[in-house]
């Protein structure tokens, strides 16, 4: 399994069509054309000692961008609302994806990750969990965790600014430019199954710093119950670096 992961390098020159008139051919030829560029936007509030809950604080779920070298449609989310598999927000990016008004094929959409390491694969395992094809979306990161290794390994440095979204968010604007022009490259993404036998031990996961049994209703949709879970899948993602944490 491979996921895109959007790079901070400038694309290399190419004939560049005006959305303008993008639109006007699509009309033309019957083709939808999304008005401008979508930006999804997944916080986790409690990362970078609650940091990146000032993306939250802004009040807007969208936004839209129209500026001079700027155009681009931004949705701003809680990672942490709804259930997994069943996050409104998630449901929204697929519908997008799978309608007529959605990217053409070969065309991505931005997601953009506002957390630290484990905020990426949680990201990914939402992805996957509502269907999403993965190579349809391409990941960038605004550094709100701890290590941030992954974003030092694709580019993206070792923190947000302190000043991060900035004043009439000028910080955020610059940002935004950045993810729309990165070079979009391939990164590969492991998927890691552990299975206990009948008479093994116990999945276990931290909760408000407890270690509590994991369950299936902890990872599962649907007719999900309150045993212990006996197979735990995840999403890990492989890469060099050098840990600060090391």
């Amino acid at each position: 399994m491979t996921t895109a992961v959007a790079l901070p390098v400038a694309k290399s020159p190419k004939k560049v069509v005006s959305r303008a008139a993008e639109r006007y051919l699509s009309k033309k030829q019957g083709t939808a054309v999304p008005e401008y560029p979508s930006v999804y936007i997944f916080v986790n509030p409690t990362s970078g000692g609650n940091k990146a809950g000032e993306l939250m604080k802004l009040g807007m779920e969208k936004m839209s961008f129209q500026d001079k070298g700027l155009e681009a449609d931004v949705s701003i989310f809680d990672i942490r609302e709804g259930p997994s598999g069943e996050k409104p927000a998630f449901m929204q990016l697929r519908d997008l994806l799978d309608s007529p008004q959605g990217p053409a094929m070969g065309d991505y959409v931005r997601v953009v990750v506002a957390g630290g390491d484990g905020t990426v694969m949680w990201v990914l395992q939402e992805l996957i969990q509502h269907g999403i094809n993965t190579d349809r979306v391409c990941i960038g990161i605004i550094p709100f965790g701890t290590g941030n290794d992954f974003s030092r390994a694709t580019g993206w440095g070792p923190s947000a600014p302190s000043d991060f979204p900035g004043s009439c968010l000028s910080g955020f604007r610059t940002w935004l430019k950045r993810w729309l022009s990165a070079t979009i490259k391939q990164f590969d993404i492991w998927e890691v199954e552990v299975d206990l036998d009948d008479d093994g031990g116990v999945i276990y996961q931290l909760k408000g710093g407890k270690k509590v049994p994991l369950t299936e209703t902890d990872t599962e949709v649907g007719n999900a119950t309150d045993r212990k879970l006996k197979k735990l899948v995840k999403p890990m993602c492989n890469y060099f670096s050098t840990g600060v944490e090391s």
